[in-house]
């Protein structure tokens, strides 16, 4: 799942601000390993991943709101703004 319909998950509970970290600055254990499993599975459209790695870039070590991270992705890429958040 992306990781931006997590953010739209969590603000359904929690409207204030997030911190954006890098999984290595997690204070959480986090498996890293790929998985044994073997078999088909589904991959996140390309415009959902590159989504989430425009957030990355810009947030990444920082606090912010969902209000924020929508605005920001709204002006660098109308495109990705227009297929992700206002699914049109």
């Amino acid at each position: 799942m992306p990781q931006y319909m997590w953010l739209c998950h969590l603000y359904k509970h929690y409207t204030g601000a997030i911190n954006i970290l890098d999984v290595n600055n997690l204070d959480i254990s986090v498996h890293k390993n790929k998985s044994g499993y073997i078999g088909e599975y589904c991959v996140a459209p390309e415009h959902w991943i590159d989504l989430d790695n425009l957030i990355f870039d810009r947030f990444s070590g920082e606090t912010t709101v969902i209000e924020e991270i929508n605005e920001y992705i709204e002006s660098q890429s109308r495109v990705l703004y227009n297929k992700c958040i206002a699914q049109e």
